[in-house]
């Protein structure tokens, strides 16, 4: 019975949630809103996540667009360095503990638009020495992350973040690999994982 009212509860929570018209005017001082539908469950549509395929962006007349590099496993930032080497973090958040029904429902509906491509937890180092758009070396520059998202590079360390801590790494121009562990600087909020992306960025004087 319990189960049964917390889900009640959690769809007339989102029963405003309802399909609108495309053709209503919702902004302005006299909105035309849609009418209230409240059900017991709330209808929903969840996109499926499909890839690229054969499509690419479309960009301005006169550009081409081609794919760089492929196979990566959740790309999520980016990162050029000094000599012109790309570094991609590739993962993706999530670990959160359930705690409550509504987080179980939550994480089941939140994982219908997920991709079934294992989340990648590495940095990943692009060179394309001639610029030429394709890389003569693309190859795993650090491995074992725990969903990295943020990178910034300062002086000789590079700095990232994963979801639970923030990791300083020591870092030589031209490197394609970083064997050496990491130094934990701090932890990152990460058992309830508000979001768990965490941005980096230095300024002019090295802070973070």
């Amino acid at each position: 019975m319990r189960a049964f009212l917390t889900v009640a509860v959690l769809g007339l929570a989102l029963a405003g949630c309802s399909p609108s018209d495309p053709d209503l005017n919702e902004t302005g001082a006299t909105p035309d809103l849609p009418s209230i539908n409240e059900t017991l469950l709330p209808s929903m549509k969840i996109a499926k996540p499909i890839g690229w395929g054969d499509q690419v962006p479309t960009v301005p007349e006169g550009f081409t667009i081609n794919a760089m590099v492929t196979g990566l496993q959740i790309p999520r930032q980016m990162l050029v360095l000094p000599n012109g080497d790309i570094l991609i973090a590739e993962g993706r958040g999530g670990g959160a503990p359930a705690l409550k029904p509504k987080d179980v429902i939550a994480g089941f509906i939140k994982g219908q638009g997920n991709t079934q491509v294992e989340s990648g937890n590495r940095i990943t180092l692009l060179r394309d020495a001639d610029n030429n758009g394709e890389p003569e070396l693309q190859t795993v520059f650090l491995a074992d992350l725990n969903a990295p998202y943020g990178m910034a590079l300062v002086d000789n360390t590079l700095y990232v973040a994963n979801q639970d801590a923030l990791m300083a790494f020591p870092y030589q121009e031209g490197q394609t690999e970083i064997t050496a562990p990491g130094v934990e600087l701090t932890k990152l909020p990460s058992a309830i994982n508000h979001h768990w992306t965490k941005s980096l960025a230095a300024s002019a004087d090295g802070t973070l």
